[in-house]
C-alpha cells in the first residue's frame, strides 16, 4: 500500500483528511492533507444551481463524515468539481499542490474503477 503525509507534516494534532483508494475491496492507497489545505481548495467551489454538491456539500453543510470512513458517491462529480477550482483563489502555496494531487487521485479511481473514502482525524 502506498501512503502519502507530505502534506499534513508538521500539523499533527490539528485536522487532517486522509483519502483513502479502495480497489477491490484493498486499501491500496492513502493520502493525508492538512485541513488547511482542503479547506482552502473547497471553500473556493461555488454552489452548483443554489445547491451545494459533492464534496463541498458536506464542507459548506458541516456535515459530519461516516465512521469510520466517508465514501466519496460519485467521483465523476468530485473530480470535475476539482477541476473547476479557481486557482487564483488560493490562499497557500501548497493547495496548488494538494489540488493537482487530489485530480490526479480521483482521476486514477474513476480510470481504475476504484473508490475513494475519505476519513477525518
Amino acid at each position: 500500500m502506498i501512503e502519502n503525509y507530505k502534506f499534513y507534516e508538521g500539523y499533527r494534532g490539528e485536522p487532517e483528511y486522509v483519502f483513502c483508494v479502495v480497489k477491490n475491496g484493498d486499501t491500496v492507497g492513502k493520502t493525508s492533507v492538512w485541513g488547511g489545505y482542503f479547506g482552502d481548495i473547497i471553500d473556493t467551489v461555488e454552489p452548483l444551481e443554489n445547491k451545494w454538491t459533492s464534496l463541498a456539500e458536506y464542507r459548506q453543510l458541516c456535515i459530519d463524515f461516516e465512521e469510520p470512513y466517508w465514501k466519496v458517491p460519485d467521483l465523476n462529480q468530485a473530480l470535475s468539481q476539482l477541476l473547476q477550482i479557481d486557482r487564483s483563489k488560493l490562499h497557500f502555496d501548497e493547495s496548488f499542490e494538494v489540488l493537482d494531487l487530489l485530480i490526479m487521485l480521483f482521476r486514477k479511481a474513476v480510470e481504475e474503477n476504484s473508490d475513494i473514502y475519505i476519513e477525518y482525524n
